[in-house]
C-alpha cells in the first residue's frame, strides 16, 4: 500500500491520488477540444503542465504577485515532440541538471490545476470563440497572462 493509500484510508477517500509516472488520461482541455489528453501528451507530467499552461492562457487561471521562484520553474520547463504529434515536457532530472533546482513550486501550481480539473467534472471551459454574443468573463485576466501562459516554455 502506498502513501496515497493510507493517506485516503487514514483520513478521507476524496482525497486524488496522484502518480506522475502514469500515462496521460482521457480528459480533454476545453469543450472545444476534439483530442483526448492521451494522444497529445506522452505521459501524465506534460498533460499536467500543459493543461496549467492552456488555463493560463485561457485566462482561467490567473497568476498574480506570485514568487519568483514559481514563474522562474514554470518558464525554465522545456519540451518537445515526441512520436507522431505528442508532447513531452522534459524530466524533473533533466531540468535540475540545466537550472540546478527541481521544479516543485511549479508542479504543486500544476497539481492544484489538476485538483480543480478533477473536482469540476461536469464542467469543461470553453474559449467563447463559437459564443459571439457571449460576454468574456475573463477578458480582464486575458490580457494580463503571465510569461509561462505566453510562450510555454519554450526557450
Amino acid at each position: 500500500m502506498g502513501l496515497s493509500d493510507h493517506i485516503r484510508h487514514g483520513w478521507s477517500m476524496s482525497c486524488v491520488p496522484v502518480v506522475f509516472g502514469q500515462a496521460a488520461t482521457e480528459m480533454k482541455a476545453t469543450q472545444e477540444d476534439t483530442v483526448k489528453a492521451r494522444d497529445k501528451y506522452q505521459n501524465f507530467v506534460s498533460e499536467l503542465w500543459f493543461w496549467a499552461r492552456e488555463w493560463c492562457r485561457l485566462g482561467l487561471v490567473y497568476i498574480k504577485g506570485s514568487p519568483p521562484t514559481l514563474l522562474s520553474q514554470l518558464e525554465a520547463r522545456k519540451y518537445e515532440e515526441y512520436g507522431k504529434n505528442k508532447i513531452l515536457v522534459e524530466s524533473k532530472r533533466e531540468m535540475k541538471k540545466l537550472t540546478g533546482e527541481s521544479p516543485d513550486h511549479a508542479d504543486a501550481f500544476c497539481l492544484l490545476i489538476h485538483l480543480a480539473r478533477i473536482r469540476s467534472s461536469g464542467f469543461m471551459p470553453a474559449t467563447f470563440k463559437d459564443h459571439p454574443k457571449v460576454k468574456d468573463p475573463l477578458k480582464m485576466f486575458r490580457k494580463q497572462e503571465s510569461v509561462f501562459a505566453a510562450d510555454y516554455g519554450v526557450k
